[in-house]
């Protein structure tokens, strides 16, 4: 693996500002594998280009108005796309009744075209409507109303697990939208970053960040279906309604068969009931994150223009990541004399980059203050 001494080779520079240049002169006398050096760019190019579109489709939804948060207006909003209600517990929890889930209720008829294409033909925004292919399954009428008397017990059971869902759901978009809130105020590089972070922690879990900085966990494919899993584990405990549903002397919610019976239950047929959600939930979400954010698909489907101007803003660091690359082949297959000419003509352009940064930041903050 090349490491970045390698690459900045010190003891050359050293001995190049001692030598006044001299050492150039046997350095240029060696030969150079021009085609390996080509090749490695012309590798480089294509991997930056994929990473480029991907980080685009991150950066696309940080542009979007994040006023609309529930997603029910025909302008396209961040709301479009990730819905959540407006009364979320900590601002990223749903509540357990029926006023807590918002547009996941009745349902969106917004029809948002930020192409020439209708979002809705897509299932977009994702609460629904009776008017598309799959109406508003899973979230069927009723579903989210409060207990009756006459609300049996696997009625009971069958609405708590799609609360419970729903709820795993608005919990991941409440993140995505504070993350891509986070992302609108960043600079071009720290915006291909985050998208870059939360590309590696769909690819191997919160382990391809950890793993960054300590040694204790390795990434996995399994990381991001297990995160997804637990969370859902975890929300279904808020999703319990009338805790104490043992003092209820009629029986309601539980068809009065009693503490220790449904305990068994829970035990015996809840908790697998629950993992196989959680399993379902997992697999819609991966489907999901690949419709949504990788291309072919995501904006790059149906508001390509849109997507380009995302790739744009990210320019500045994709030429440097580039730039990067190309120094990387060079230190492999090029003398000394080629590669230290090609580090002085990309530091030039990384400094010209930061100046360019610069000067948009201080007329950034120039016309907040106007």
């Amino acid at each position: 693996m090349v490491t970045l001494n390698q690459i900045f080779d010190v003891s050359f520079y050293k001995k190049l500002f001692e030598s006044k240049g001299g050492n150039l002169k046997k350095e240029a006398e060696k030969p150079n594998n021009w085609i390996e050096f080509f090749k490695g760019c012309g590798v480089s190019i294509i991997g930056v280009i994929i990473l480029g579109a991907i980080s685009a489709n991150f950066v696309y939804f940080s542009k979007l108005d994040r006023g609309d948060v529930a997603g029910e207006g025909d302008e396209e909003s961040l709301g479009t796309y990730f819905p959540i209600p407006d009364n979320l517990i900590y601002g990223i929890l749903a509540g357990r009744f029926s006023d807590d889930f918002g547009p996941y209720v009745d349902g969106t008829r917004a029809n948002v075209k930020p192409g020439m294409i209708s979002l809705s033909k897509f299932n977009i925004p994702p609460t629904g409507s009776e008017e598309r292919l799959l109406g508003r399954f899973p979230y069927s009428e009723g579903i989210f109303d409060d207990y009756q008397d006459t609300t049996g017990f696997f009625e009971m059971r069958k609405k708590w697990y799609i609360r419970t869902m729903t709820a795993t759901y608005i919990f991941w978009r409440a993140i995505l939208q504070k993350v891509f809130k986070v992302m609108s105020y960043c600079s071009p590089g720290f915006k291909l970053i985050l998208s870059l972070m939360i590309l590696a922690v769909f690819i191997g879990g919160p382990a391809a960040i950890t793993s960054l900085i300590s040694d204790t966990g390795k990434p996995s494919g399994k990381g991001f279906p297990a995160m997804i899993l637990i969370s859902l584990l975890a929300i279904s405990i808020t999703q319990i309604r009338h805790i104490m549903w043992w003092k209820n002397d009629n029986g309601l919610f539980y068809g009065g068969i009693g503490l220790l019976i449904n305990i068994a239950y829970f035990l015996l047929g809840d908790l697998l009931a629950l993992i196989f959600c959680g399993t379902i939930t997992s697999v819609a979400v991966i489907l999901q994150f690949i419709g949504t954010f990788m291309p072919p698909f995501g904006p790059f489907l149906f508001n390509f223009s849109g997507m380009l101007d995302a790739m744009h803003v990210l320019k500045q660091p994709l030429g440097i990541l580039f730039g990067f690359f190309c120094l990387v082949f060079a230190q492999l297959h090029l003398n000394k004399a080629v590669f230290s000419g090609m580090t002085i003509m990309v530091m030039l352009y990384i400094l010209v980059e930061l100046n360019n940064f610069r000067r948009r930041m201080y007329k950034s903050l120039i016309s907040k203050n106007n």
